[in-house]
């Protein structure tokens, strides 16, 4: 016997839009059915914008740490090829 889901709303994608769009009508009192059919985010959160920015923020410490000795410090330990 199959069984039939009801719901107020289906949002195809689970991106930030999708997802965003989900959690607000939860909220609101809407039943939700969410499709996805990879990772949970999208690409933005698994392969764009979020990891890119990971990478950016890295670069910037290790930069800072590498030109720390203009300001009089002496940074010690680790390995990063500064």
């Amino acid at each position: 016997m199959k069984q039939s889901l009801q719901a107020d709303f289906c949002v195809i994608g689970a991106g930030s839009g999708g997802l965003s769009f989900a959690a607000g009508a939860v909220q609101m009192g809407a039943s939700v059915i969410l499709l996805e059919r990879s990772k949970m985010g999208g690409d933005c959160l698994n392969y764009g914008c979020i990891p890119s920015k990971a990478l950016l923020a890295a670069a910037k410490v290790g930069n800072e740490i590498k030109e720390s000795s203009h300001f009089g410090w002496t940074i010690s330990g680790g390995s990063g090829g500064f």
